[in-house]
C-alpha cells in the first residue's frame, strides 16, 4: 500500500516508528514516501525523535533477532533430516565414578572444588541448577570418602560470583540486584550455604578466591568477601597458583578466571596465548605448573591437553544468552593420591538444568530468591 504525504495519519507513523521500531528509511520503502517527508511528518505530528544510542540499540536487536531465527530454522531442519525429536535426546545419567588413578597401598588423598561464574544478582541467575550441582558434588565426596583419607579440601572461587556493575553497557537492565552490597550479601549467603552442606562430608581446609570479569575495579567484591568468609581465605587478585597436593605433597595448578571470548572452544585463543606465556614466565625461575584451570567462557571442560599441560574449564550457573546452544553447567574437581591428580566434572540434574533454563519466569523467580534472603538478613541485622 502507497501513502501520498497528507494520507499518512499520526496513529500510523506512531505505531510504525514507536511500536514497530522502524527507521525512517525503513518507514520510506514501506510508504513510498521520502526520507524527507516522513521527517516532515514526525516533526509536524510532534513524535519524539529517538537517538542515535536508541537507534543503535533497536538495530542491534533486530540483527540479533534475524540471527536467532536463522539458527532455530537451520536447527529445526536438521531435526527434521534426521528424523529425531530434540525432547528424546536426554544425556546419559552416570549412576557410577571411576576414578581413573592407580591402585595404590596409600590412601590419602586431597580434594580441591572449583566453582566459578554464579552471576549473583543478574536476572538469568541459575539457583536449581546450582543447589542440583552441590548435591552432586556430595555424592562424589561420598564416593572418594569410601576409597580414600582425605587430609585436605580446598575452595577454589574463581570468579565472576556476583554480576556486579557498569560491566557491559546496559547491565542495569539486567540486574536485579544493582547496588554492590547486596549481591555481595548474597554470594556470602550462598557460599556458607554451600560450606555447610559439604561440612558433615567434610570440612574445607582452605577458601581461594579470584578476581573475575564482573568484580568492578572500584568496588572490588571479591576482598567483602574475603573479609566475610574469616581467616581462613586467600585472595589471588587475578589468578596464582595453588599447591593442590599440600600437606602429602606437590601438585601445582595455576587457576585465574581469564577473560575473552570464544564461540567454538571453551579455552579462547587469546586468554591461551596469555597463560603459555605466564607459565613460560614460571619455570624460567624453575617453578612448574601441572595444571590449567580457567573459567569465564561458562563451557565445563575437563581434560584438555595443551602442549604438556592438562587444562580444565569451569561451568558457568546463568542462563547463556550469546548463542542459542546453551552450555554445560558444573564444577571441576580434583582429585590427588600418591603424585597424580585427576580432574572430575560435576554436572547437576540434567532435567533440572533444562527444566530451569526454558523457564519463562526465571527472572521472578530469581526476584523471589534473592528478596527472601535480603528480607532474612534485614531481619538478622535488626535483631544485634
Amino acid at each position: 500500500m502507497l501513502w501520498r504525504k497528507n494520507s499518512l495519519k499520526k496513529k500510523e507513523l506512531e505505531e510504525m516508528y514507536l511500536y514497530e521500531g522502524l527507521s525512517i528509511r525503513q518507514i520510506a520503502d514501506r510508504t513510498g514516501l521520502t526520507r524527507g517527508q516522513v521527517e516532515h511528518l514526525l516533526e509536524k505530528y510532534k513524535i519524539p525523535r529517538r537517538t542515535v544510542a536508541e537507534a543503535m540499540k533497536l538495530k542491534a536487536a533486530r540483527e540479533k533477532e534475524e540471527k536467532i531465527q536463522e539458527a532455530r530454522f537451520i536447527l529445526e531442519e536438521t531435526l527434521k533430516q534426521l528424523h529425531v525429536s530434540r525432547r528424546k535426546i536426554k544425556p546419559i545419567v552416570r549412576r557410577n565414578l571411576l576414578v581413573p588413578l592407580r591402585n595404590s597401598s596409600n590412601k590419602d588423598c586431597t580434594v580441591t572444588l572449583v566453582i566459578s561464574d554464579l552471576h549473583i544478582g543478574d536476572a538469568n541467575h541459575l539457583p536449581d541448577t546450582y543447589w542440583s550441582t552441590i548435591s552432586n558434588v556430595k555424592e562424589v565426596l561420598k564416593v572418594i570418602k569410601r576409597q580414600y583419607d582425605i587430609k585436605a579440601f580446598y575452595l577454589v572461587l574463581n570468579g565472576d560470583l556476583v554480576s556486579g556493575r557498569d560491566v557491559y553497557k546496559f547491565q542495569e537492565l539486567r540486574n536485579l540486584l544493582e547496588r554492590g552490597h547486596w549481591q555481595v550479601f548474597m554470594a556470602e549467603y550462598v557460599i556458607k550455604r554451600t560450606l555447610k552442606e559439604l561440612e558433615p562430608l567434610c570440612k574445607v581446609t582452605t577458601v581461594y578466591l579470584t578476581k573475575g570479569t564482573h568484580e568492578n575495579l572500584a568496588n572490588n567484591f571479591v576482598l567483602y568477601l574475603k573479609r566475610m568468609l574469616g581467616p581462613k581465605t586467600y585472595y589471588l587478585s587475578h589468578g596464582g597458583i595453588v599447591n593442590i597436593a599440600k600437606p602429602l605433597g606437590e601438585y601445582n595448578v595455576f587457576f585465574t578466571h581469564g577473560m575473552s571470548y570464544s564461540e567454538y572452544f571453551p579455552i579462547p585463543p587469546r586468554l591461551m596465548r596469555d597463560c603459555i606465556n605466564s607459565i613460560s614466565k614460571y619455570r624460567s625461575k624453575n617453578i612448574y605448573i601441572d595444571r590449567v584451570c580457567t573459567s569465564h567462557t561458562h563451557w565445563l571442560t575437563s581434560s584438555v591437553l595443551v602442549g604438556d599441560i592438562y587444562w580444565d574449564v569451569t561451568g558457568g550457573f546463568q542462563k547463556w544468552e550469546h548463542t542459542i546452544f546453551q552450555r554445560p553447567c558444573g564444577v571441576i574437581m580434583y582429585l590427588y593420591n600418591n603424585g597424580e591428580c585427576v580432574s572430575i566434572p560435576v554436572r547437576p540434574d540434567p532435567k533440572i538444568e533444562e527444566q530451569e533454563k526454558n523457564d519463562v519466569g526465571l527472572e521472578y523467580k530469581n526476584l523471589k530468591y534473592y528478596g527472601e534472603y535480603l528480607l532474612s538478613h534485614l531481619k538478622e541485622v535488626e535483631r544485634r
